[in-house]
């Protein structure tokens, strides 16, 4: 970040806390918060169009109960206030490392492009910290780190925003074949390699049919002694690696694992095809898992191969 920063600056964060840190710590010009979780669910690549807002209210009204209203509140109004940002020299983005915000990073990348900003776009991404052997998202850095993060801030390139934006449609189309982690190696993208590859392996495993994150948590079962929801959630949420879900989406996840554990002594066990499954000794139908969309791709439209590190279209 310059010395002489311009006043007309809007920064775009991944959460109404972190947005009240900033104003707290002072750092100057306007604020919208990105209220979405487009890494689950249909999206459509025209960001605030009809056909957008409506798959984005049928998807969370029916996998999480979100009333259709509240969605025109907590993220239409603020995409309104997004799209003022052609009236800005620079504007900033604060996503973290993880899956989770880079989609979201992506789209609101995506819409600047759709609404032709072109001002200065700027990265504040949080992740590897010295001294820490864990990544760290925004909202556990301390002021002084945080600050950092913000004067360290990466100027995006012409080349950058045209990455995401074609990663984004790309995201939104059939074709995610085509999410390739060495598109990323050029970019100034520090964790978009790592987010590709987290992706595409959440489609089923030409091994097992089980995505990386569903094997994690039936393994979490074998390796842990579990005896609640609320403690497997809570492992799940912390060994999903670069997902960076929620207690909403592990839960969901779980839910969907129900087949392949049980609760026996008040402990988690897995089932005889939970253990054959973690072993590669027998394969998830289609059927028996939903086929949950990422996009404009649904899960069972396409296979992990490990061998390959990429996509395929038969197991």
């Amino acid at each position: 970040m310059e010395d002489n920063q311009p006043k007309n600056i809007l920064h775009i964060t991944n959460g109404d806390s972190l947005n009240q840190r900033l104003r707290t710590l002072e750092i100057q010009g306007d604020f919208a918060v990105w209220r979405e979780m487009l890494c689950e669910g249909p999206t459509h690549s025209d960001i605030g169009s009809d056909s957008f807002i409506e798959l984005r209210k049928q998807f969370l009204a029916q996998s999480y109960e979100i009333d259709t209203s509240y969605y025109n509140k907590k993220f239409i109004q603020e995409l309104d206030k997004i799209a003022k940002a052609v009236a800005h020299e620079q504007v900033y983005l604060w996503f973290e490392f993880d899956l989770f915000c880079h989609i979201n990073m992506l789209a609101a990348i995506s819409y600047l492009n759709q609404i032709q900003f072109r001002g200065e776009l700027f990265l504040v991404c949080s992740g590897k910290v010295a001294g820490h052997e864990q990544l760290k998202g925004l909202s556990e850095l301390n002021d002084e780190l945080l600050l950092q993060h913000f004067h360290q801030a990466i100027k995006l390139t012409t080349k950058d925003r045209a990455l995401a934006n074609q990663l984004w449609i790309r995201y939104c189309s059939k074709d995610h074949q085509l999410w390739d982690p060495s598109v990323a190696q050029d970019s100034s993208f520090p964790y978009l390699a790592a987010c590709i590859a987290a992706h595409i392996q959440r489609f089923p495993s030409i091994l097992n049919g089980l995505n990386a994150l569903e094997k994690q948590l039936l393994m979490l079962i074998q390796t842990y002694q579990i005896s609640s929801d609320k403690q497997f959630c809570g492992y799940g949420l912390s060994y999903q690696g670069y997902y960076g879900y929620g207690d909403l989406q592990i839960n969901r996840i779980i839910q969907k694992l129900s087949l392949y554990y049980e609760v026996k002594d008040e402990m988690y066990t897995l089932t005889t095809l939970g253990t054959q499954l973690i072993n590669n000794e027998a394969s998830v139908a289609s059927d028996s898992i939903a086929n949950v969309i990422y996009g404009g791709a649904p899960k069972w439209s396409f296979y992990f191969n490990p061998n390959t590190n990429l996509l395929q279209t038969q197991a």
